[in-house]
């Protein structure tokens, strides 16, 4: 099978996108402002039980964060929704955001779970040896200079590792959405089937968006406001362009 280039991929989502930029512009202002402001008392927390040393201000502050990382899970999912829907030809209304919310939204929350798993996971080594390491720092030995190197090191592979499952779970929102009966084990096995030989190619695609994010720059990051739906919708044809038998799906209702 033939797969589409990225000019081909990026033509078609500018293509899609004419006519919408004002429902994609205004889900994402208004997803971004919504997990800000319930994201600021439990910020707050955290910053004054640290600075009081208050634990369990602390602690109910970072419960409270990690349920604001959920939340942007299922909004996320939503947003990704309205952008199928586009990329298929329909109308989305401003409603689609919370789809994720009102089918199965278990399958979304446990998949952010995962996410986090996997990165807690592929941190936790490198970032206790550059702990151990930094405790040791009043010990100007040659024991310390390793232990640094080591949890560098460290850190980088786990980052690496991360990055590869990340593309190889990249699919799964994708395929939860346009199948309801679908569990997230088999989402999860599908996406890395799908992307078993994609994954530097998916890679290779986010590294092209590197110099919009550099020109938004310019105008002071408001420029996002289209870079990222344009990025958002590019996605959405990299999938239906590998996973062929799900281009034309017509999009179920709620």
């Amino acid at each position: 099978m033939n797969q589409s280039t990225f000019k081909q991929l990026k033509a078609s989502a500018r293509k899609s996108l004419i006519g919408h930029y004002g429902i994609v512009i205004a889900a994402l202002l208004v997803t971004q402002l919504l997990l800000f402001l319930i994201d600021i008392p439990f910020n707050r927390m955290i910053r004054e039980g640290a600075e009081y040393l208050i634990f369990p201000r602390i602690l109910l502050g970072g419960a409270g964060t990690f349920f604001v990382s959920l939340l942007s899970v299922l909004l996320s999912a939503g947003l990704v929704r309205i952008h199928l829907m586009i990329a298929r030809g329909q109308t989305p209304g401003f409603s689609e955001i919370l789809y994720p919310f009102r089918n199965r939204p278990d399958r979304y929350i446990w998949f952010g779970i995962c996410i986090f798993a996997v990165l807690f996971i592929a941190v936790l080594p490198g970032s206790a040896v550059l702990g151990i390491s930094s405790a040791q720092s009043g010990t100007a030995s040659s024991a310390f200079s390793m232990l640094t190197v080591v949890g560098i090191l460290l850190l980088i592979a786990g980052i690496i590792i991360a990055l590869i499952v990340m593309l190889g779970w990249a699919l799964t929102v994708f395929l939860l959405l346009d199948d309801n009966n679908l569990s997230l084990k088999e989402a999860i096995r599908r996406s890395r089937h799908s992307m078993k030989n994609s994954k530097w190619r998916l890679f290779k695609l986010y590294l092209s968006f590197i110099g919009w994010y550099l020109l938004s720059a310019l105008s002071l990051f408001i420029g996002l406001l289209w870079i990222i739906p344009y990025i958002s919708q590019t996605m959405v044809w990299f999938y239906m362009d590998l996973v062929p038998e799900n281009a034309e799906q017509s999009v179920s209702g709620s």
